[in-house]
């Protein structure tokens, strides 16, 4: 059942707002009854599919915008813990969570051909796994700032072999290791943290779809953004959860916490150059959170507070 959704009026937290987008349909995914899969992971490159998740981040999915068809990638624990789709929307990347006899906790990665279905071991279980990233046709697992990270190129059809990929100098690789931002470039990890390590803790970073800028969110501070060199650091706003629309303009979501959880939440547009924004949806409610976006299909794909996935669909405005 289609379900039309009227956008906010703007609220005073919001300020130099600016239609930025136009918003055409914001309707929730066709799932089957009971699917345990209803949390947006991620949204491929390309915005023709969704990686859903459960509400605690266990299991993979692949949902079809096209067909509506949803098929499971993995059911660990963990598996939804923000799982690296590949460039070119082929492999995923994702987590496996598992504790041992005296429960110290194991985290292993591995990588998913979505063509193929073949699942290869990137890094075997490990007590410092804090990164995981896919540039081009190779995996990259970080194992903390002391530890040379581990690369392999992603198996693809007709490539069964997993050969080492040490030193290839593709897209940097982000990582949190006791609340520090690494970097790894190559062979490299360091430490990052671009606003100092002192009283920082850092959470939500990631690479510009151009690969040039850097955005994260600083505890207690809000998201801020810089070069690669981590230099050019600005202030975008105090809002959560943020994600790069395209070059220029990010999502994120502004909530208000109550008692217990969430009791309001809005998804906002904000225009890097000019510091301007846009309420997408929500409200108190409909609590509209954790956007991932897609500007390749114009559509940000999020979850409501209740468990139900949605997918938004946009137009951004020539200016």
């Amino acid at each position: 059942m289609k379900r039309t959704i009227l956008l906010p009026i703007l609220s005073a937290a919001i300020t130099a707002s600016a239609q930025l987008f136009t918003v055409s349909d914001v309707d929730p995914l066709a799932l089957p009854a009971d699917c345990p899969f209803t949390d947006v992971a991620a949204v491929s490159h390309a915005g023709d599919y969704a990686l859903l998740t459960s509400d605690v981040s266990n299991g993979l999915a692949r949902y079809d915008f096209k067909s509506g068809e949803l098929s499971v990638i993995s059911d660990a624990v963990g598996a939804g813990l923000s799982p690296v789709i590949s460039a070119d929307d082929s492999s995923v990347a994702y987590r496996v969570v598992s504790y041992d006899d005296t429960h110290r906790r194991f985290t292993a990665a591995r990588v998913v051909n979505l063509n193929t279905g073949e699942d290869t071991e990137l890094i075997a279980p490990s007590r410092t796994l804090c990164g995981i990233g896919v540039s081009g046709d190779v995996a990259t697992a970080v194992e903390g700032r002391d530890v040379m990270p581990v690369k392999r190129y992603v198996p693809r059809q007709g490539q069964r072999r997993i050969r080492d990929a040490r030193g290839d100098g593709q897209v940097p690789v982000l990582s949190i290791d006791r609340g520090q931002l690494l970097i790894t470039i190559g062979e490299s990890t360091r430490v990052f943290s671009p606003c100092g390590t002192r009283g920082t803790s850092y959470i939500w970073a990631s690479i510009s779809p151009n690969g040039k800028r850097v955005m994260f969110y600083l505890i207690g501070s809000g998201i801020y953004t810089c070069d690669l060199n981590g230099d050019d650091v600005t202030f975008v706003a105090d809002l959560h959860a943020p994600v790069w629309y395209d070059d220029s303009t990010i999502i994120a979501m502004n909530d208000i916490d109550g008692e217990y959880t969430q009791v309001s939440s809005e998804l906002v547009a904000v225009d890097l150059g000019s510091g301007e924004r846009q309420v997408l949806c929500g409200n108190s409610e409909f609590i509209a959170m954790y956007p991932q976006a897609s500007a390749s299909a114009g559509i940000v794909a999020f979850t409501t507070r209740d468990g139900t996935p949605y997918l938004m669909q946009l137009s951004k405005r020539v200016r």
